[in-house]
């Protein structure tokens, strides 16, 4: 059965008047029978009647498994799962369906075979008024899915900052480790979620917590260039200088300057982060990645805060030698670029010679007319269309006159090695 059907038949179940814990069953069923007299698709009504047999042969209880995919059409690989009505109220946030099945006595910790509950559902979507009716009938908080993952680490993730704090009041565990060892906040941290982050750090979340591949908190707020949460975690001691990674282990700054991102650099250099720390391996400073990269604002800004530019890495180069390194990877971006139109041009012209092929074959003119006509227009068309797509697609060669000096400008004046 798919799981479209059920999630429908339980829309309509949640909008009857006086729904309750005496006849939230029987209303379902209900809409069963209905479902298999109205349902047009063949295959799906035989899926229905299945899943309802099923039911009634297993004594129609309130707990029952239903199977289901999540597909919209019959697809042979697809997934079968198995859910509770519960489950799958809490997961739509249909809360007259939840408070009723509630009230009939439905497991509320019940887990699907992923160990998923409702309330995880509940919380991952975000649906509040759920989420509080399962924590009132004393909903476990701090149950791991098979990723281990509580229902905590997915409101963090999506940012639902009421259902986050719901679950802190009822003594959910803020630092409880998840998959890949996050926590809360690094998933908050990490999307950028400022109020979640607030949230977590005013509940004692520990902000120097490392996941599986030695980042904190901090470490992906900067990766991500998210200078609010930056702000709050520096103002929690978020330590500025941690390395993290799997393999050449960086700081916080490494990672903002590699990806541009100024004001997150600003913010933790004003901090005090270490501005010539080196990676663990290649021994890069943050300012070899702002050389590499191109990222002019980032290079004078480090210079200007007095990096050392003559400070070698593995390889032997100062962060001015990474700005040639980094041409090829500009030029492979602009060779792709350039090829796109071609490809373009050359598929638009092959549907439309189709197309002008057929009517001319229709047309009865001599073959040799039509052969003409098909190559000149294949010509003009395709030179058109790629000329179009090149407009849109060419790199930039625009000259932009700015008071930032470029890397190339900045690497000429450093000076060199003695």
């Amino acid at each position: 059965m798919k799981e479209y059907s059920i999630v429908k038949m339980l829309y309509k179940v949640n909008n009857l008047p006086n729904l309750d814990g005496k006849n939230v069953v029987k209303k379902i069923k209900n809409e069963f029978m209905l479902a298999i007299k109205h349902e047009d698709y063949k295959t799906e009504r035989q899926t229905i009647e299945t899943a309802c047999k099923d039911w009634k042969d297993g004594g129609s209880k309130i707990d029952h498994f239903f199977k289901f995919n999540t597909y919209p059409c019959e697809v042979s690989n697809s997934r079968i799962y198995e859910q509770t009505l519960l489950h799958f109220a809490a997961k739509h946030g249909y809360q007259n369906v939840v408070n009723a099945l509630l009230k009939a006595g439905a497991k509320i910790d019940v887990m699907d075979v992923l160990g998923r509950t409702p309330l995880y559902f509940a919380a991952h979507n975000g649906y509040m008024d759920v989420v509080n009716a399962l924590i009132s009938k004393g909903a476990k908080v701090d149950l791991l899915d098979f990723n281990s993952n509580t229902p905590l680490h997915l409101a963090a993730q999506n940012g639902h900052v009421n259902i986050v704090n719901a679950l802190i009041k009822a003594n959910a565990d803020v630092n409880a480790v998840g998959g890949y060892e996050n926590t809360a906040l690094h998933l908050a941290a990490k999307n950028g979620h400022i109020n979640v982050v607030n949230a977590l750090i005013k509940a004692k979340a520990g902000v120097n917590a490392q996941n599986t591949n030695g980042y904190v908190s901090l470490h992906l707020a900067a990766q991500n260039g998210h200078i609010d949460v930056v702000n709050a975690l520096i103002d929690a001691e978020a330590k500025t200088d941690l390395l993290g990674g799997t393999f050449d282990k960086k700081t916080p700054l490494h990672l903002a300057a590699e990806n541009g991102y100024e004001s997150v650099i600003q913010a933790l250099v004003t901090k005090g982060a270490n501005i010539n720390a080196q990676s663990s391996y290649y021994k890069n400073t943050p300012l070899h990645h702002a050389f590499f990269e191109g990222h002019d604002g980032v290079v004078q800004y480090l210079i200007g805060k007095e990096a050392n530019v003559l400070l070698k890495n593995d390889k032997g180069w100062t962060p001015s030698d990474c700005v040639n390194r980094g041409i090829p990877k500009l030029l492979k971006e602009a060779e792709k670029a350039a090829q796109m139109p071609v490809k373009v041009g050359v598929v638009v012209g092959i549907i439309l010679m189709s197309l002008i092929a057929t009517l001319l074959i229709f047309s009865y003119l001599p073959e040799v007319a039509i052969a003409g006509i098909v190559v000149g227009s294949f010509i003009l068309i395709g030179t058109v269309v790629g000329g179009v797509a090149y407009m849109f697609s060419k790199p930039s060669t625009e000259i932009k006159v700015e008071n930032t000096p470029s890397v190339e400008k900045i690497a000429s004046e450093v000076p060199m090695p003695g």
